[in-house]
């Protein structure tokens, strides 16, 4: 929808990142850079433009084949006492992506007409999306549907009950009057009191992850909205939860994406359980 002219890497950049938050995997969002680069390619055979915007734009997108896509568990809880130290803002954002498992733009949109703290749910029935419309010069926000249009009601770990029963204890402190399509009371915001987005929010945890790196023993290579939900996921396959369970508070339509982590935590289990087999009968020999 952008003049040629004015695509900048990025607006590359941003748009995988979208479309990453959308569960697109790492192999289709490189399938749409070779052809986005051809595209690029011949507006400068044309002469339209000088240099092709897409170039070594994936290096700042998360990938499987770059970098891992969950936390461990010992890395998971280790950036969570850091930040509930350090960062308590961070920590309740944390929280509440790996609690929930929810994407970016439905953590973004939350409100508290979505928190039922009395019976511990937390309403997940639309998103926060910040985009260009035709005609317009500038990004704005705007209320939509989730993903696949549908409402998911997803139980609070006493963890999470935690946190939000404090945040509402602070609610009129922390409240800012902000409306977006008629929807308020926003629940999180970014480190400078604005509403959050996809790409505010990476900035945010890019920023506490250079802050973890600082001080933490084993470093963490990557950090980002869409790895903190898989991390959630993870846990709770490790913890045994029913597929379909999970594949509904994933807000997944297809099983495909749950079942291959189901699958890899599968693969973790055989190998250390073939791991701590074979330590025991070295102890026994």
């Amino acid at each position: 929808k952008m003049n040629i002219q004015n695509i900048k890497k990025t607006n590359i950049v941003d748009f995988y990142l979208q479309l990453q938050t959308n569960d697109l995997s790492y192999g289709t969002i490189t399938f749409y850079q070779k052809v986005m680069s051809a595209i690029f390619n011949m507006a400068i055979d044309e002469e339209f433009i000088d240099k092709n915007p897409t170039l070594r734009a994936l290096d700042q997108i998360e990938g499987s084949q770059k970098k891992k896509e969950v936390l461990t568990a010992e890395e998971q809880e280790s950036l969570i006492r850091f930040a509930k130290k350090n960062n308590p803002d961070m920590y309740r954002k944390l929280v509440f992506l790996i609690d929930t498992m929810c994407r970016v733009s439905e953590f973004s949109g939350i409100t508290w007409k979505d928190i039922n703290i009395k019976e511990r749910i937390v309403s997940i029935n639309h998103q926060l999306q910040y985009e260009k419309y035709i005609g317009e010069e500038h990004c704005r926000f705007h209320i939509a549907l989730t993903k696949g249009k549908e409402i998911r009601y997803v139980p609070m770990t006493q963890r999470l009950y935690k946190v939000l029963k404090e945040m509402k204890e602070n609610y009129f402190i922390d409240r800012r009057d902000i409306e977006v399509d008629g929807v308020g009371d926003f629940v999180f915001f970014s480190e400078n009191g604005y509403l959050l987005h996809a790409i505010s929010f990476r900035r945010e945890l890019l920023k506490f992850q250079n802050s973890y790196n600082k001080k933490a023993k084993h470093k963490i290579e990557c950090l980002t909205p869409h790895m903190l939900r898989h991390t959630g996921c993870t846990r709770n396959a490790e913890n045994g939860m029913d597929l379909k369970v999970l594949q509904y508070l994933m807000g997944h339509k297809s099983s495909r994406i749950t079942n291959d982590v189901y699958n890899h935590v599968t693969q973790e289990r055989v190998i250390q359980e073939v791991l701590k087999t074979a330590k025991n009968q070295l102890k026994q020999a």
